[in-house]
């Protein structure tokens, strides 16, 4: 294998690569961040932000990396509500706050939330009353009916709901 040697000073200025060395500390951190989970951008904004980086340098990174596909918000957005109806049994009102507070735009948070109905949302808070109930075997019906109706509601669900959920179970169980 033959090494060409050259001199830099024969290369013209303008066909040298110019690195915007702050833009490329950005990619690099930006990169390490999208690797650990994927995120919004207002959310990688504010991390970068966090880490010294100038605001102007994480916007331009920031269109860079949505122009080329790392980051979409819609679909990040959807994943998440995904798993956390699906794993975690919230409801949509919490997936909404969630994702608000991650800093997804509303139509991200909207578009999210059109893959689960209100059907979906009774079978799994019929679910979790049922389980709740099931774990739960001490104290009277009251009691168990308050910690199943908590239980529920600090999945994001409203507390009509909950309740109809668990009389639904206890009924059940009864049964």
């Amino acid at each position: 294998m033959n090494i060409i040697e050259y001199d830099e000073s024969a290369i013209p200025q303008e066909s040298r690569i110019r690195v915007n060395e702050k833009l490329e500390k950005a990619r690099e951190t930006a990169m390490r961040i999208l690797a650990a989970a994927p995120r919004s951008k207002r959310d990688l904004q504010e991390r970068l932000e966090a880490k010294g980086h100038e605001r102007e340098v994480c916007e331009e990174l920031i269109a860079r990396i949505e122009a080329v596909g790392l980051i979409d918000e819609h679909e990040t957005a959807r994943a998440i509500a995904r798993t956390r109806f699906a794993e975690r049994g919230r409801s949509r009102r919490a997936i909404a706050d969630e994702l608000s507070r991650k800093g997804f735009e509303q139509d991200a948070i909207e578009s999210a939330l059109e893959q689960i109905d209100s059907h979906d949302e009774y079978r799994v808070a019929k679910e979790l009353a049922r389980k709740r109930i099931a774990r739960d075997r001490n104290g009277d019906r009251q009691a168990r009916m308050r910690r199943a109706v908590g239980h529920i509601a600090r999945k994001g669900y409203s507390p009509s709901l909950a309740m109809r959920c668990v009389s639904e179970a206890l009924n059940e169980e009864s049964e």
